[in-house]
């Protein structure tokens, strides 16, 4: 991964790049790779037949899906008696994650919202140095280490003893309502032991998660079943070509991002009057930002501080399309496969609000807020994750039945989302493109 920037350094440290290749890069046939899997209800698990050691490295892409002040596993690794490597949502509080590390408690993490995306990294060889210091920063969420409120002595690494389990514990009992996205194991060495994405296994639909280095497919166990994303638009909806704004519409994602996703999207503007307009924009305040307009005469990118702004050398016109991407992991940004624009940014931050379309906000979301509004025809809008290409928000234009309404589907998070200002979006009459995933 390219690291020419300190935040891009501490990026790819933290979402976990390993400098060994897995044995495959992509789930083979005869299974279907989806972009993340959710236990929701009654006691699913994934067993994932490989036995980490005590100073193994995971990473998780995740998201907690319920509110209830219960103990839910998110992993679990076990040795004997209480000797554990385990993240858990604690049972007195809903916003804190416990990590219990060899002999008990390791301590509870500050905050975890639910339905908030979360990259946790989990570093066992950190964790067996045992000492107060190794302890906090064996954990870090979103790339900030987490000060714990309770911590208990350690006696160093430890010898685990059964598999590792996703979504329960080993013995298959305090099952966790969590969505992961993928789920990964380096050793001390950073070499990669474990990649785990969800799939379907084609030939009677189980679902479950796909080894890529192993090669091994591990099927959901226990009882109850997984929930998933389909692809494609559901019932009541038809696909088109582009929606496009008149300068009075937006669209609130509702999708929150992280600071190292990356962004795509293809547009064009209709109109370009004096002033600027923005194609998208997440924003915490006026100054922490992960936004991309039309500045002037030249693309701007804007990622964190309001004065880290990078401009392109790409002067957009009217009815010409663009697509751009922006990574916040290598901080580049293209327009059009090219013309790579370098961030100026350093520092992890907190978008802190979903991805506005066709405007821009100052951190409060709603029509009296929405400055920089274009003219603007969106074909399409994705955010990956930056260190796997999973995807995380697909928007897909469409038409709702109901109504004959234009607006957006999010395949990932199978919602429609409408028009939030003023006026109506604009859509092509007829199918004019169809999705294949």
């Amino acid at each position: 991964m390219k690291t020419t920037t300190l935040v891009a350094a501490l990026a790819a440290a933290f979402l976990a790049t390993s400098p060994c290749l897995a044995a495959i890069d992509s789930i083979p046939d005869g299974y279907t790779q989806l972009e993340w899997l959710a236990s929701t209800a009654d006691t699913p698990y994934v067993d994932t037949g490989y036995t980490p050691a005590s100073t193994d490295k995971f990473t998780i892409r995740f998201r907690s899906l319920s509110n209830a002040k219960n103990y839910e596993v998110l992993y679990c690794a076990r040795g004997n008696g209480g000797g554990s490597f385990t993240c858990f949502k604690n049972n007195t509080s809903n916003n804190q994650l416990r990590f219990d590390y060899n002999g008990g408690t390791h301590g509870y993490s500050p905050s975890n919202s639910t339905n908030t995306e979360y990259i946790l990294v989990a570093d066992g060889n950190i964790a067996a140095g045992n000492t107060a210091t190794s302890q906090y920063s064996a954990y870090t969420l979103n790339g900030n280490v987490q000060t714990l409120s309770t911590t208990t002595d350690r006696a160093g690494a430890f010898t685990i003893k059964k598999p590792l389990r996703l979504f329960a514990t080993d013995s298959g009992t305090l099952p966790g309502r969590f969505r992961i996205y993928y789920f990964r194991v380096e050793n001390s060495a950073g070499v990669l032991q474990a990649d785990l994405r969800p799939c379907r296994r084609n030939s009677d639909g189980t679902l479950g998660m796909y080894d890529l280095v192993r090669e091994t497919f591990c099927p959901a166990g226990g009882t109850g079943s997984f929930e998933t994303n389909e692809t494609g638009l559901p019932p009541g909806y038809s696909a088109r070509e582009w929606i496009q704004s008149s300068g009075t519409q937006w669209i609130n994602t509702e999708f929150t991002p992280l600071c190292f996703d990356t962004v795509s999207t293809t547009f064009r503007f209709r109109a370009l009057p004096s002033g600027n307009f923005a194609v998208f924009c997440a924003r915490k305040d006026g100054k922490q930002t992960f936004t991309f307009l039309r500045v002037g005469s030249t693309f701007r990118f804007d990622h964190n501080a309001g004065n880290k702004t990078a401009t392109s050398t790409v002067s957009p016109v009217v009815n010409t399309d663009y697509t751009v991407t922006m990574n916040g992991t290598t901080l580049v940004g293209t327009v059009n496969g090219g013309n790579d624009v370098a961030f100026n940014d350093a520092g992890n931050f907190t978008v802190g609000s979903p991805f506005v379309l066709f405007a821009a906000h100052g951190g409060t979301i709603s029509d009296a807020n929405m400055t920089m509004k274009s003219s603007l025809r969106l074909f399409s809008f994705t955010v990956t994750d930056s260190a796997t290409g999973t995807v995380l928000c697909d928007l897909l234009p469409c038409c709702r039945a109901e109504g004959d309404e234009a607006g957006l589907y999010d395949r990932i998070n199978k919602k429609f989302l409408a028009n939030g200002g003023t006026g109506e979006f604009k859509a092509p009459k007829n199918v004019t493109v169809l999705y294949v995933r």
